[in-house]
């Protein structure tokens, strides 16, 4: 199939403003998935007699093709960029092999489709989710988990079979590693270490020189940091722990 062209493009937007539907209007439309049917139907000339699920599909095409909302939104804002939009909700335009933030590239992982930055690096045995960030000289390796809405960032390194989940984030130099486990909210960064079968969850942070191993957990909105050693079967939820060893 041929792209549309510039004139085509020009044609687009006309259709679109004769119908009453400005950019400004179509971004609002466009925060609605529910109301995202009115935009292809216009586009495509037709009546309003598209089923609501049918434009849940036609939203999960651009998604794929690696134009979501924000990216979409972006587009809308010059009228020359309009085809793009057409043709990926056409099924004309190839799942492009990066996107790019705030000027650094970012390709979609192959294990997973998160994003990792052309900084990064992670391993093809690794997995990043598809909402995960790996971004800055951070570093995933072996078979690490990034999962849900979590972010390696800094000269961060995920290895070994760890895994970093929720909103949980990792960053500067700290290292995860082993089987250790951080999720919910809890941040791991300066040059701490988590490892061994660790769990660090909740609001927890773990930071400066700090480490947690073993079967240790830290949870609630405990705070170990310093030259703390939390190791053992230890299990603290509350409270600062700057200097010293609890098993």
């Amino acid at each position: 199939m041929k792209p549309i062209t510039r004139g085509q493009s020009d044609e687009l937007c006309d259709r679109l403003e004769a119908k009453g539907i400005g950019m400004e209007e179509l971004q609002n439309l466009l925060s609605n998935q529910g109301m995202f049917e009115k935009v292809v139907q216009v586009i495509q000339g037709k009546g309003i007699d598209l089923y609501v699920d049918e434009s849940h599909e036609l939203y999960g095409k651009l998604q794929l093709k690696g134009v979501g909302k924000e990216k979409l939104n972006s587009l809308l804002t010059n009228p020359d960029l309009l085809e793009k939009v057409v043709q990926a909700i056409q099924g004309k335009v190839a799942n492009a092999p990066w996107v790019e933030i705030d000027g650094v590239r970012y390709s979609h992982h192959p294990n997973g489709g998160g994003l990792v930055a052309e900084t990064a690096q992670v391993a093809p045995t690794a997995y990043v989710g598809p909402n995960a960030l790996v971004k800055d000289q951070a570093t995933v390796l072996d078979e690490a988990r990034i999962d849900d809405l979590a972010v390696v960032s800094g000269l961060a390194q995920v290895s070994g079979s760890a895994r970093v989940s929720n909103s949980a984030r990792i960053y500067d130099s700290a290292l995860v590693y082993d089987s250790a486990l951080v999720y919910n909210s809890a941040l791991v960064y300066d040059s701490a270490r988590v490892y061994g079968s660790a769990h660090v969850y909740g609001s927890a942070r773990v930071y400066d020189s700090a480490h947690v191993f073993g079967s240790a957990e830290i949870s609630g909105a405990a705070r170990v940091f310093g030259w703390a050693r939390i190791y053992g079967s230890a299990r603290i939820s509350k409270g600062y722990y700057l200097i010293g060893e609890a098993k």
